[in-house]
């Protein structure tokens, strides 16, 4: 289902995270990543449930960016929809909208089954059109999602096409 650019990217998370981490560690925002409890390490997932629909508290970090190595920006609204055995997850608010459905993966060669897969697509600014997935490579979106928490989820987008080397948003089940 991914493309074979986002199969790749998808594969070369860890190393990405860790290497982005250690250069934000080694400069002015290692206080900001610290306090993220756990959002931004490697290992942190817990075992892996999908996020359940409802509404959510998320929040866009940029790491490891060309000109700043940590930008994270306010709480935005998500939602998760569950219809006919689909998992689509919406960013509602904001000017960059991640829009598309989340995969149970397979464990990988490694034997990681504590993830599952986002592939969507992006809107801009005020756009209300979806680019559909596989059709323009500086929209296509390809996560890996991971259970951080109780009602705290992650994905971790890899090498997205602007801004910087790794994209995390947070999302945290308000109801």
């Amino acid at each position: 289902m991914a493309t074979d650019r986002d199969a790749e990217r998808l594969t070369g998370w860890r190393p990405l995270l860790d290497q982005a981490r250690q250069r934000i560690l080694a400069g002015e925002n290692r206080d900001k990543l610290l306090a993220g409890e756990g959002l931004y390490e490697v290992d942190s997932a817990v075992g892996y449930e999908a996020p359940p629909a409802g509404l959510y508290r998320c929040n866009m970090t940029k790491l490891a960016g060309k000109y700043l190595d940590m930008i994270a920006y306010d709480y935005f609204q998500c939602r998760v929809i569950v219809e006919d055995g689909r998992r689509q997850f919406v960013k509602l608010t904001g000017s960059q909208r991640q829009v598309g459905y989340i995969y149970d993966a397979a464990p990988d060669h490694a034997g990681d089954d504590r993830h599952g897969v986002f592939l969507g697509t992006l809107l801009l600014g005020d756009e209300d059109r979806l680019v559909p997935y596989g059709s323009r490579e500086d929209r296509d979106e390809a996560a890996i999602v991971q259970k951080l928490a109780q009602k705290r989820w992650r994905m971790i987008f890899p090498k997205p096409f602007y801004e910087a080397d790794i994209n995390i948003i947070d999302l945290q089940l308000i109801e």
